[in-house]
């Protein structure tokens, strides 16, 4: 067999901000990471995808996650500042897939079945428009959701993906 995917991580983003600067990041651990997908081509070739996986506000750092070769961002935490699914698409949607992005903090706990269902159309549509989206929550989900919501998200992705 082989691999598709590499599934690598570390949080860099709060629901504001950075944990730490980019300034910060490139002097302290750029080269560490361009160092690790380097021996990771080396080994396994260019066609296995970087999944990198950063919870937070992680706009500020996309450009540089891109340049050490991540190529799938997950979580998409859509409340989290500048990281609203429109804005990315437009910026980085035809280097990125986006992971994620069912909101999990707000939509999934607080809103009813069928805010669930629109919610999740509307990141499909958005994130999802001519390709580059694996749909799914944006963390793990709590154990205070309901089932039916649950159900309302997983129905929704695979009516809209053709496979209900």
């Amino acid at each position: 067999g082989r691999f598709d995917e590499l599934a690598w991580g570390g949080d860099l983003g709060t629901q504001e901000s950075l944990f730490i600067s980019v300034k910060m990041w490139r002097e302290f651990f750029r080269d560490y990471y361009l160092e690790f997908y380097a021996e990771i081509v080396r080994r396994f070739g260019t066609r296995l995808a970087i999944f990198y996986h950063s919870c937070g506000s992680v706009w500020d750092m996309i450009p540089d996650l891109i340049d050490v070769g991540v190529r799938i961002l997950n979580p998409i935490q859509v409340r989290a500042r500048n990281m609203e699914p429109e804005r990315l698409k437009a910026a980085w949607g035809g280097i990125l897939t986006f992971h994620g992005a069912i909101d999990i903090q707000h939509v999934l706990p607080h809103c009813t079945v069928e805010e669930v269902r629109r919610h999740t159309e509307e990141m499909m549509e958005v994130l999802g428009a001519g390709g580059g989206y694996i749909c799914g929550p944006n963390h793990a989900i709590q154990a205070d959701t309901s089932v039916e919501k649950i159900l309302a998200v997983y129905e929704t992705i695979g009516s809209l993906a053709g496979n209900a």
